[in-house]
């Protein structure tokens, strides 16, 4: 039996850890009307740390410029990048980023008077570039995180692109992807 325990133990932590990791895939399109949002989130938690975005909320608004009640919570995402897939078009605003901070979700408010300025219009069969979207955590437990701005510059939607590419290859949003950074052309950097 002690053999066996001294064999086992060490080939069970050596090789129960291997394991590939599952990947879990993205939603397909219900209907070739709809869009979806692509963004990078990064999350500064102080000096040295940061963390990864685990959902992005949206709200769409209507003709007046209101948001509609209904909020739209991100369904796919891969290490900063954070998508909204199969969505109806219209103008979404980000409202929120949720992370995980000790085993615990935590959310940051994006200010609803910086809101209106952050829209974007989904388009039928499109992906659009919401931005890399910056946000900081402060105080203690977080409680006083910010959001800290926006980019939506050519080299900020090319890299979100570019990850876009790989984390949603194998489904049909991939080429509606490939069509808008083609359009981007090469990389100015």
């Amino acid at each position: 039996m002690r053999r066996f325990l001294a064999v086992a133990v060490p080939a069970a932590l050596l090789f129960g850890c291997s394991s590939p990791a599952v990947r879990v895939r993205a939603p397909e399109p219900t209907s070739p009307t709809n869009g979806s949002l692509a963004a990078r989130v990064f999350i500064q938690g102080g000096w040295f740390s940061a963390f990864k975005p685990y959902s992005l909320t949206f709200q769409r608004l209507k003709a007046d410029g209101k948001p509609e009640e209904e909020a739209f919570v991100s369904n796919f995402r891969s290490g900063d990048n954070v998508y909204l897939l199969d969505v109806l078009p219209g103008r979404y605003v980000p409202v929120s980023v949720r992370f995980m901070r000790q085993n615990n979700s935590r959310d940051i408010e994006i200010p609803e008077n910086l809101r209106k300025d952050l829209g974007v219009e989904v388009r039928s069969g499109e992906v659009v570039f919401a931005g890399l979207l910056n946000f900081a955590v402060r105080g203690r437990a977080g409680k006083k995180s910010v959001f800290t701005g926006r980019d939506v510059s050519k080299e900020a939607e090319i890299a979100a692109l570019d990850a876009a590419l790989q984390d949603l290859d194998g489904t049909l949003w991939r080429d509606a992807v490939s069509r808008r950074r083609d359009a981007l052309g090469p990389s100015e950097s």
